[in-house]
């Protein structure tokens, strides 16, 4: 089913197969898991929004379609497609994919496979988030969920309440990376070397860096300096009550996520 603009109720779409079901003679439920794939439209950039449930993004050479696939949870095991909102399809100059449950016992998993360039954004109430292969940049805002994922690139910022981070990423030249977590620790592989300007700080954990090139002041709760040879790349990572570890993996010629 479309609006005129590619974007896809998945809710009316399983409605309406029941109905044609049970128009037949068929007794059918609506699914509880399902994929499909929506032309890009031209948007520039996705925003990903899921109110209960994790959100899965990986990126792929497919220039021009969105793929997603889901998974609909509960507690009692019987939850369907009937009993979310979900949209996906392209709207003004980004894509939006959109989960809405209005139970707390009712969650729904996404995972989105997208072009490896384009700018991206995951906002979850309360859900993992996986990151994968990734180039033009994003935003993660979480309440609650661990976050994690490889092969990223360009700037990042990250914002969570309770989190714990592990990615592997690279700090391209004038890339913005800030994480900023009230409770947990974050994980940081980079290559060896990295060029960026280093500010990081914990109120209650410690902060390690090893493999890599650190100049600055350093203390058990406190780094500011330059890693490598500094540069235009800034690293701004900021903990309540966690730790901060950053450790280098050798020189790498390619991530994965470059195109």
């Amino acid at each position: 089913m479309s609006n005129g603009k590619s974007r896809m109720h998945w809710h009316r779409m399983s409605r309406g197969l029941a109905t044609a079901l049970f128009a037949t003679g068929l007794t059918a439920c609506a699914p509880s898991a399902g994929d499909q794939a929506v032309d890009l439209g031209g948007a520039e950039r996705i925003r990903v929004e899921n109110t209960g449930g994790g959100i899965t993004l990986v990126g792929g050479s497919v220039s021009d379609t969105i793929f997603l696939t889901y998974e609909v949870h509960s507690d009692n095991g019987k939850a369907s497609l009937a009993d979310v909102d979900l949209v996906a399809g392209p709207s003004g100059g980004e894509f939006l994919v959109e989960a809405l449950t209005d139970s707390p016992d009712i969650w729904v998993d996404i995972a989105v496979g997208l072009p490896t360039a384009l700018p991206w954004a995951a906002r979850t109430a309360t859900g993992d988030v996986f990151l994968e292969s990734l180039s033009g940049g994003g935003q993660v805002l979480t309440n609650s969920g661990f976050v994690s994922g490889g092969g990223l690139r360009g700037d990042l910022a990250l914002l969570a309440t309770t989190s714990e981070v592990s990615l592997q990423m690279e700090v391209t030249e004038e890339a913005e990376v800030v994480v900023d977590l009230e409770y947990g620790s974050m994980t940081l592989e980079l290559p060896t070397p990295t060029h960026a300007l280093l500010d990081a700080g914990t109120n209650d954990g410690f902060i390690s860096i090893s493999d890599l090139p650190f100049n600055g002041d350093l203390s058990a709760d406190s780094a500011v300096g330059t890693l490598g040879g500094g540069g235009g790349a800034e690293l701004s990572l900021r903990t309540t009550l966690g730790n901060i570890v950053l450790f280098g993996l050798g020189e790498i010629a390619e991530t994965g996520a470059g195109n």
